[in-house]
């Protein structure tokens, strides 16, 4: 990517096709860390926040809250990794940050999660019953 304008323009692409392409928020999130590890701190939050826009209207509207977790935890581990070149410090971030989404997620899509793990529940006693 030569700017800020084509890493921008494809952060939008991607995460607004992601509920189509599942690949596509890991996409986003990849660019954003090499933007946020090659450029700066400053260009990479400058892009997050702007990324963070259509993340939160998938989150809104779609109900699917995993592009804007992936971004926030991936912005959190490149700013952590390009402020301290440590990658015990990056990973025991990374692990608070994916303790404190998990939490988040049950609590804004604990009906969608009590849903998914009903219908995992139901497939492993189809297949127990196969077996």
């Amino acid at each position: 990517m030569q700017g800020r304008g084509q890493a921008l323009g494809f952060f939008l692409v991607t995460l607004i096709s992601s509920p189509l392409v599942w690949p596509n928020s890991i996409l986003a999130a990849a660019a954003l860390s090499l933007v946020w590890l090659r450029i700066g701190s400053r260009d990479g939050a400058l892009l997050w926040l702007w990324a963070l826009l259509p993340a939160l209207v998938l989150a809104v509207y779609i109900d699917s809250f995993m592009p804007l977790l992936l971004l926030s935890c991936t912005a959190l581990a490149s700013g952590v990794l390009r402020s301290t070149a440590s990658w015990s410090y990056t990973l025991t971030a990374l692990s608070a940050a994916s303790l404190l989404a998990g939490l988040a997620l049950q609590g804004m899509a604990g009906d969608s999660l009590n849903t998914y793990a009903e219908a995992f529940n139901r497939f492993l006693g189809d297949m127990r019953q196969q077996l």
